[in-house]
Order: C-alpha cells, then sequence, then structure tokens
C-alpha cells in the first residue's frame, strides 16, 4: 500500500452536531425571554440563510424544539413560540451516555423510577382522573390525524 492510499484511511474528524447546537441557541433564546411566547419564528429559509446550515438541519432542530415542546408548528403558518413552555424537568443528556454500563444504570434508574410511578399513579386514580386521561388519548389521536405529531399532548397525558 503506498502512502498515498494509506492516507485515505487517517483519522475521522466528528463533524459537530450542528443540530444540536442549533436546538440549542433556540432554546436558550426561549428560556431567556428572547424569543416570546406564541412569536413566530423565522422561516426555514430565513434560518439556512442565517446559520449556514442545511435545510435539513433546520427541519430536525425544529423537529426536537417541538419534540420539547418548546415551539408548535401550525401548517401553512410557520413554527411558534409554545404558549406554555414546559416547566424544566431532570433530563439525561444522550451525549453524556458514552458507554454500555452507562446506558444500562440509565435504564436501570428508568425502570425503578417509571414502574414505581405508574403503580402509584395506578392504586391513587379516581374516576376523574380515568375520564381525563381518556380525553388526553383523544387528543393524541387528534394531533396524530392532523399533524403526525402528538408531543405536547403526550406530555400532557402523562402529567
Amino acid at each position: 500500500m503506498t502512502d498515498r492510499e494509506g492516507a485515505m484511511f487517517g483519522a475521522i474528524r466528528q463533524s459537530p452536531n450542528l443540530r444540536g447546537e442549533l436546538v440549542d441557541k433556540f432554546a436558550a433564546q426561549i428560556e431567556a425571554g428572547d424569543l416570546a411566547p406564541g412569536q413566530r419564528l423565522p422561516t426555514e429559509q430565513e434560518i439556512v440563510n442565517a446559520t449556514g446550515v442545511s435545510r435539513t438541519v433546520v427541519r430536525e432542530a425544529l423537529a426536537s424544539l417541538r419534540a420539547r415542546g418548546l415551539i408548535t408548528t401550525r401548517q401553512g403558518l410557520g413554527a411558534f413560540v409554545a404558549q406554555e413552555p414546559p416547566p424544566k424537568t431532570f433530563s439525561i443528556v444522550p451525549t453524556d451516555v458514552e458507554s454500555i454500563d452507562e446506558i444500562l444504570a440509565v435504564l436501570e434508574l428508568r425502570m425503578g423510577v417509571e414502574a414505581e410511578a405508574a403503580a402509584l399513579a395506578a392504586t391513587r386514580r379516581t374516576a376523574k382522573d380515568l375520564a381525563l386521561m381518556a380525553k388526553q388519548l383523544g387528543a393524541i389521536d387528534r394531533a396524530i390525524a392532523e399533524t403526525g405529531l402528538a408531543a405536547t399532548e403526550d406530555a400532557a397525558f402523562h402529567r
């Protein structure tokens, strides 16, 4: 193998996570109040022009913000800062979980907390709770039928 051929298989630098950086910037602006509840976000093309990232990166970032409940989208109108941003919660940052042992530890934590929470909720539920849950399940079904997404409705169901 020549030196030139060997160079083809040199170290590959990991590219920065552009989607994550864009999500972090928007989230910080929303949390700081620089983007107010109900405020319309720039169009995808305006974000592409301002940041230099691809339209795919912008779409993925907006989907992540929507999944977090920080923005809502309206067909033909664009993306808007959520009227009631979700409360800050404990979260595990995927990039902080680097080994199989860490992933297993996270799964064990979730199994313990989520199973106990579900058991307590089931034993303490009332008829009013069941009716509210049924209403929220209907909201999830409607949101999926209308937009294909229901992160906000799913979060409301679990609350």
